[in-house]
């Protein structure tokens, strides 16, 4: 048994896709922010700890 079956999968690959285009559209380095936001919050947070 298949946990999504094609369809489902095409669809939540464009949910994705969208949300990405939607939530960077405005930004200028665009989807980089999706790997810098939390590589910052690392190395900002980790000192203190």
């Amino acid at each position: 048994m298949e946990l999504f079956s094609t369809k489902n999968r095409i669809l939540l690959k464009e949910l994705i896709k969208t949300d990405f285009k939607l939530r960077y559209q405005g930004s200028l380095i665009g989807h980089l922010w999706s790997i810098l936001k939390p590589f910052m919050m690392f190395t900002i947070m980790y000192p203190l700890c």
